[in-house]
């Protein structure tokens, strides 16, 4: 049996970095220390956000389509974040907050 691996795999691991465990180890730290409820990835760095981050977003797409339902209003915002930032988001956080936002 054979294993497939995506078409870009020999680039991506052409790319690879080798993070030392000591560089590891503060980067936790300092996400430890913001112990922040969301973090994103913005410009190919991961960045600490509040959990209201999306909820700018959730409702401009919700008043540009009002019947949408949250199941579809919830892939719109991944769609159109993750188009923009190359990068893949939970939905359950997406989700969480269009739930939130309508009581």
């Amino acid at each position: 049996m054979f294993l497939s691996v995506p078409n870009d795999f020999l680039t991506l691991i052409n790319k690879k970095i080798i993070i030392e465990p000591d560089k590891y180890i503060n980067v936790a730290k300092k996400y430890i220390q913001e112990n922040a409820p969301l973090r994103i990835k913005i410009n190919n760095r991961i960045i600490s956000k509040q959990i209201d981050f999306f909820d700018t977003m959730i409702l401009l797409c919700k008043k540009k389509h009002p019947h949408i339902s949250d199941s579809e209003l919830c892939s719109e915002i991944l769609y159109e974040y993750g188009n923009k930032n190359s990068t893949l988001i939970r939905d359950d956080i997406i989700f969480s907050r269009i739930k939130f936002l309508k009581h």
